[in-house]
């Protein structure tokens, strides 16, 4: 009998077989472009046809994997229809909207801004134009996330009937980075998108921020969203290893913890499954693949923390 993970594998793979390869780029080829770069390359949903980066590194980044570099976006040939940006955070909404223009679906990875006005302007831009703009809040597609445990974390916020202590409390450390109140749209932004999933929150839903303090290491804040409280933690430890932790402490119930940084080999990573989600959905098929709506919810949310 075939795992589900395997039956997933089977199944994805099969889908391609099927449909000819989107042809895609990569646009900023840093540490995290490049593992994009590396995992479009295998992917028979994908193929990557070119990767944008003016840096002296790209060259060889890109001779390695067999595809032409080119210096700014305007350079890329007509034919590319998806496209990754992993530049920094502050040009991810320029980066975007230009691909957008070019009639490309993107993938951002996270955040997908810095501003509200710049997550309205790629949603305004996706939506004129017609092409699909998504997230790259892979810890939609974590393992210890399986579809069973987040019905499961869906029924128990549901069940909650007073507000008084959080229900959830999220942590995520990091050992890259430097300023503990970057680390709220750098970590602490996919533990916001998480909370929205899972409280099944409307996007008008008005979230309030109880507290909010940061120390040496981390910042912590307390919310309030659809009448359930949620605990957040993030920042970064330089000589510890990466943590990703939800802990689940219903009112009248044992607690329990899903370990968000949990992979087994026996599935697909986060990553993949995230692509092969963005490839379904530039197809015009369902998926839980965060929307480029959903993460300008969690930018939103996340300056929200920031003004605190």
């Amino acid at each position: 009998m075939k795992l589900p993970g395997e039956c997933l594998a089977v199944a994805g793979l099969r889908e391609s077989q099927e449909k000819p390869p989107l042809a895609c780029a990569v646009v900023g080829l840093g540490r995290f472009g490049s593992i994009h770069a590396r995992k479009l390359s295998v992917l028979p949903e994908f193929r990557l046809d070119a990767v944008v980066d003016s840096a002296p590194h790209a060259r060889e980044a890109a001779r390695a994997l067999g595809v032409p570099v080119f210096a700014s976006v305007d350079e890329l040939p007509p034919h590319i229809q998806a496209a990754t940006v992993a530049t920094d955070a502050a040009s991810h909404a320029a980066v975007a909207i230009s691909l957008m223009q070019r009639g490309c679906h993107v993938l951002v990875e996270k955040p997908l801004a810095t501003s509200r006005a710049d997550s309205q302007k790629m949603l305004d831009t996706a939506s004129c134009i017609g092409v699909h703009l998504c997230t790259g809040h892979t810890l939609r597609f974590a393992e210890a996330l399986d579809q069973d445990t987040l019905m499961r974390l869906q029924a128990t916020a549901a069940q909650v009937s007073s507000c008084e202590a959080p229900l959830l409390a999220f942590r995520r450390f990091s050992r890259w980075g430097v300023l503990v109140r970057d680390s709220v749209l750098d970590l602490m932004v996919h533990d916001l998108d998480l909370m929205t999933l899972i409280l099944d929150a409307s996007p008008d839903e008005p979230m309030s921020v109880i507290q909010c303090s940061a120390g040496e290491n981390s910042i912590r804040a307390t919310v309030q969203l659809a009448r359930v409280q949620v605990s957040l933690e993030s920042g970064y430890r330089a000589q510890q290893e990466s943590i990703a932790t939800l802990d689940v402490m219903p009112a009248d119930a044992p607690s329990w913890r899903v370990d968000l940084h949990r992979q087994s080999g026996q599935y697909d990573d986060p990553l993949t499954r995230q692509y092969r989600a963005f490839a379904r959905r530039i197809r015009g098929e369902p998926g839980i693949i965060a929307t480029g709506r959903d993460g300008g919810i969690a930018v939103s949310r996340a300056l929200q923390i920031l003004a605190a």
